[in-house]
């Protein structure tokens, strides 16, 4: 599995007007299908971004929430690896005080579903 940073606004504003949104205590995740790109194969890969508002704080607690989203991120893919999606978590309010574990058990189950709607299509 391949984990590859979105970083195209291009991307980030497709991937905003998704009909697929999902809420857990700590972000607020968007879901879109890989976009086919000439020249790029992306199946076996998820392409992730990660916004942080300043409704969340200074600096240090931005960069702490992003960091935990990202490190959750990670640790939930080891037990559900989901290929060919693009994925945006818009932090909350929640990402700085929810337990870490909380935090990966959410995003754990919710890449568990999209596994298992990815592979039924």
């Amino acid at each position: 599995m391949h984990i590859v940073s979105l970083r195209q606004k291009s991307d980030f504003l497709r991937l905003k007007e998704s009909k697929k949104k999902f809420f857990v205590s700590s972000a607020v995740i968007i879901v879109a299908n890989t976009l086919e790109i000439p020249g790029n194969d992306f199946s076996d890969s998820i392409r992730v971004g990660f916004i942080v508002t300043k409704k969340i704080g200074g600096a240090v607690q931005r960069n702490r929430a992003r960091r935990r989203l990202k490190a959750a991120f990670r640790e939930a893919c080891s037990l559900n690896s989901v290929f060919g999606l693009d994925i945006i978590f818009i932090a909350r309010s929640g990402a700085l005080s929810v337990k870490f574990s909380e935090m990966v058990e959410s995003i754990a189950q919710l890449l568990h579903k999209l596994k298992l709607e990815h592979e039924n299509n």
